[in-house]
């Protein structure tokens, strides 16, 4: 973002870096739907600056403490953003599962927990203090992943400081998504054929 003059500086600040486990992902603001109404998509914040500077890529909508671990605060997190995720076949993934079957998987991890956790490696994450009822597996995927939030709102499972798990609602190829269609679209048709040939007695 352009400075509005000689006197303006940027500040910088440093953080704890975070490592993102997928291959490629994509982002897209969420919908106006899914919203709070009245929310601004963009603002002009900077007057010196030409044009809005600040646009809505995502918002939290609500957060549910699950409990307190060695880690720190875990929690499930509905944020309004359009994501997809995609992790290639032969990658490494890292799940865990809630007492209910729902599963999430990790795209973020902090740079610092990689001292104690290792993504790099299968169960490299065992070990993890979890909710209770809450379970941790790891798998090399034999065919590629996609994660998407259909409805542009992702449910994260996150202890803010070390890790973020995205739920895992998967986004079918579209080659199975087109067979699908078709596979549906056959039996509608023979439902309809056999209701043609049906032959009704006379009464």
């Amino acid at each position: 973002m352009p400075l509005p003059g000689p006197n303006w500086t940027r500040n910088v600040s440093e953080g704890d870096n975070r490592l993102f486990l997928p291959d490629s992902a994509t982002n897209t603001p969420p919908t106006a739907d899914v919203l709070p109404p009245g929310t601004d998509m963009d603002l002009d914040l900077v007057p010196e600056i030409a044009g809005d500077d600040h646009f809505l890529i995502a918002r939290v909508l609500s957060v549910s403490v699950l409990d307190f671990g060695t880690q720190g605060v875990q929690a499930i997190a509905r944020v309004a953003r359009g994501t997809t995720l995609t992790y290639d076949a032969g990658r490494l993934v890292h799940t865990v599962s809630s007492p209910e079957g729902v599963d999430y998987a990790l795209f973020s991890i902090s740079e610092s927990a990689t001292s104690t956790w290792d993504p790099t490696v299968l169960n490299g994450l065992a070990g993890l203090d979890l909710p209770d009822g809450w379970s941790y597996s790891s798998e090399v995927l034999s065919e590629a992943l996609v994660i998407g939030t259909p409805d542009s709102v992702a449910e994260v499972f996150t202890v803010p400081d070390h890790w973020t798990w995205q739920r895992v609602v998967v986004v079918p190829e579209p080659s199975t998504a087109l067979l699908i269609g078709l596979g549906l679209a056959g039996l509608a048709s023979r439902q309809r054929r056999e209701s043609e040939l049906t032959v009704h007695p006379e009464a």
